[in-house]
């Protein structure tokens, strides 16, 4: 047995890593089952021993095989557990700062101040509207009339003053008309756009009276303003987001955990 053990410790001299230490104990098995073997044939232990590693020792190249693919395998696993470390940290980092964000959008004060925000931009984007509508129906007869200013609040709704806010507007003649679910086809003086299925805000407006003492009524839809819309997708990824990066952490954390690596 001495034969074999010193045979063993001849073996990667200069490596004493855990996977060459288990290498080697495999070796060893293998080599006194082979003696084992001459043995059974009759020869003495201490000639079995020596035959046995004769035997293997002829496959030199073998050995050399075996160490540089047990070499390569480290390599890869440790390239495999830095990419994962690399992931396990970003996913962790991710966590934070998807909860950290999703704090903050869906808080109230936030939600207040970009509502607020957007409101205070469309009353503003209304008011504009009403006076661009006052000069073009200034000395116009709001529903006889029609005809001669249509083609001037298409061009002034559809201009880059109002084209990226406006989706849809109705002209009427009376306020009585304004509500969008008692409008009647025959009291529309003046439609602009189209309706659409997206996210809006309706408002109603009215222009001062002109120098006929009449007044042009109408609903206007208008988009949210760019900001809203990245304002409320930020904030459902955000809350999507959070934990889906946490389960990733975890389960990579307690997996790697067993295995002992450390982060």
């Amino acid at each position: 047995m001495e034969v074999i053990n010193s045979y063993i410790d001849s073996l990667y001299k200069n490596d004493n890593s855990q996977e060459v230490l288990e290498l080697k104990e495999e070796l060893k098995e293998h080599l006194i089952m082979s003696a084992n073997e001459f043995i059974k044939e009759g020869y003495e232990e201490q000639d079995a021993y020596e035959m046995a590693i004769k035997k293997f020792d002829g496959g030199s190249d073998m050995l050399k095989e075996l160490y540089f693919t047990l070499k390569e395998n480290k390599k890869d696993i440790k390239e495999t557990n830095k990419v994962v470390k690399i992931i396990t940290r970003i996913s962790g980092v991710m966590f934070i700062l998807c909860l950290i964000t999703s704090t903050i959008l869906t808080s109230s004060k936030a939600f207040s101040y970009i509502h607020d925000k957007q409101y205070t931009y469309w009353e503003q984007v209304n008011l504009n509207i009403s006076q661009e509508l006052n000069k073009i129906i200034k000395d116009k007869d709001v529903k006889k009339d029609i005809d001669s200013y249509k083609d001037d609040i298409s061009k002034l709704l559809s201009s880059s003053k109002f084209n990226k806010d406006v989706i849809l507007m109705y002209g009427y003649e009376s306020a009585y008309k304004q509500a969008w679910e008692t409008y009647e086809p025959s009291s529309i003086l003046y439609t602009y756009g189209k309706d659409a299925t997206v996210d809006y805000m309706f408002m109603r407006g009215e222009t001062v009276e002109n120098d006929r003492g009449q007044k042009l009524y109408y609903n206007v839809k208008l988009t949210r303003a760019l900001y809203y819309k990245i304002y409320e997708n930020t904030r459902v990824s955000a809350i999507l987001a959070t934990p889906i990066f946490f389960i990733i952490y975890v389960v990579l954390k307690i997996t790697f955990r067993k295995k002992k690596v450390k982060f």
